[in-house]
């Protein structure tokens, strides 16, 4: 069975955030540990808040806990200091991750723009692996555009690793789309499952207001975008999500937002789960 959760923000304090779990009633959770456009320059030491918070998380049965990286970060940049801040910058987020008892750390590796030194990415991942407590993953999660888009090139990569085992992949469903994965269609969404290989670990579940192929990362609520309704069900009832968790990071844009697309998202694993019987 399925864990679903959202992306919320800790911005506004611990136990707003958890009171906004449970109204939500979610069982899995990401977060920013910080600003997601700001490298990580200190190092993440344990504090009073961060027990309190690992406590409360643990007190309401959330698993896993997800931290997403800043945006900034880029291993195979082209630019070496880029590279190294953004290593320095992960190192510190497996930390606060260690810290929290969580479970997975997702990144961007780069850019769909820009041309990646692959050597150079290989080198960090392999250094932040053996840095990977037991129990956490890395995740990579794909992007939108480019020959990083595609899931072949993210499972190819992983395996160059030494410890492709502390490594995974977090798929984006718009970075799917965007990236010219059809997910209306079952032949296109068995050729992600069959490129990713097993290595998939984490859903990140959102409708896209780009079209098929478009490059465009532009989020939007389930149902109401251009995968549709009908492509995110044909998506969620494939076989290798059947015990994904699945966090949706739709759109904020009112108080209601993120319960109705988890209502949504709750109907749609509730037919699965009938039509599977």
């Amino acid at each position: 069975m399925n864990r679903i959760g959202a992306h919320l923000h800790i911005a506004t304090g611990i136990d707003p955030l958890i009171k906004e779990i449970q109204l939500l009633n979610i069982n899995t959770l990401q977060i920013f540990s910080g600003s997601p456009r700001t490298y990580r320059k200190t190092a993440t030491t344990n504090s009073e808040s961060l027990k309190y918070l690992e406590n409360k998380l643990q007190e309401i049965n959330i698993y896993p806990l997800v931290i997403h990286a800043p945006y900034l970060v880029n291993l195979g940049s082209l630019r070496e200091d880029v590279a190294l801040k953004s290593a320095y910058t992960l190192e510190n987020e497996l930390r606060f991750l260690e810290i929290l008892n969580g479970q997975f750390l997702v990144f961007h590796f780069g850019t769909s723009k820009t041309p990646l030194n692959e050597k150079r990415m290989i080198y960090y991942l392999d250094s932040l692996a053996d840095m990977v407590p037991p129990g956490i993953n890395l995740l990579l999660e794909n992007n939108p555009g480019g020959e990083t888009s595609k899931i072949v090139y993210l499972q190819n990569l992983i395996n160059k690793v030494s410890k492709p085992d502390r490594l995974g992949i977090c798929l984006d469903t718009c970075h799917l789309y965007a990236a010219g994965y059809n997910l209306r269609n079952n032949d296109s969404v068995n050729h992600i499952f069959e490129e990713a290989d097993g290595m998939v670990k984490l859903i990140h579940l959102n409708d896209s207001r780009g079209n098929l192929g478009s490059g465009v990362d532009r989020h939007a609520h389930i149902g109401k975008g251009n995968i549709g309704l009908q492509g995110i069900i044909t998506f969620l009832h494939h076989k290798y999500i059947d015990d994904l968790p699945i966090i949706i990071e739709t759109p904020k844009d009112s108080p209601d937002a993120d319960g109705d697309n988890l209502k949504i998202l709750r109907h749609i694993l509730g037919r699965k789960m009938v039509d599977s019987n």
